[in-house]
């Protein structure tokens, strides 16, 4: 029973990783903001992918490690998506229709669409980053069993 729960955990992990990784390859393309450029969806989701690999390979110290890793790169999603939420405004952006001489910008902060697009983007790192928090701190605790198995087998 616990090494189902533990391959699934793993397989999550490494699921999410791909996500958060796609999702920040999505964001840098489209949004130029100091917060995206320092990638925190990249590392975070290959560290993520690494934790469920090792689980996988029953690597309990090298799990242990990257897990916390995954943790606080969790964390740091969490905090500066929260912070970035917290500063945009959409609703005083002036739409092109309104100001017809209004030219078409690729920033974010005059693009309603664009603007958009940060929240929803923002919401899903932070969701995304919870996820992360949460499955690896199950992914550690139950690193036990891993130990466990070993000592048993040998």
């Amino acid at each position: 029973m616990g090494d189902k729960m533990l391959r699934r955990l793993a397989v999550a992990n490494m699921f999410e990783g791909c996500v958060v990784v796609l999702l920040q390859l999505a964001v840098l393309i489209t949004l130029h903001d100091w917060v995206d450029f320092i990638c925190i969806g990249f590392w975070g989701g290959v560290l993520m992918g690494m934790t469920g690999m090792w689980t996988l390979q029953r690597r309990p110290k090298r799990m242990i490690t990257t897990a916390a890793l995954s943790m606080l790169a969790g964390l740091c999603m969490v905090g500066f998506y929260s912070w970035q939420v917290s500063t945009v405004d959409c609703a005083s952006i002036i739409s092109p229709t309104a100001d017809p001489n209004a030219r078409k910008s690729s920033n974010w902060e005059s693009d309603a669409d664009l603007c958009s697009w940060r929240l929803a983007s923002d919401v899903l790192f932070i969701i995304l980053g919870c996820l992360a928090i949460g499955n690896n701190i199950f992914l550690a605790a139950r690193a036990s069993t891993l130990i466990g198995d070993r000592r048993g087998s040998r």
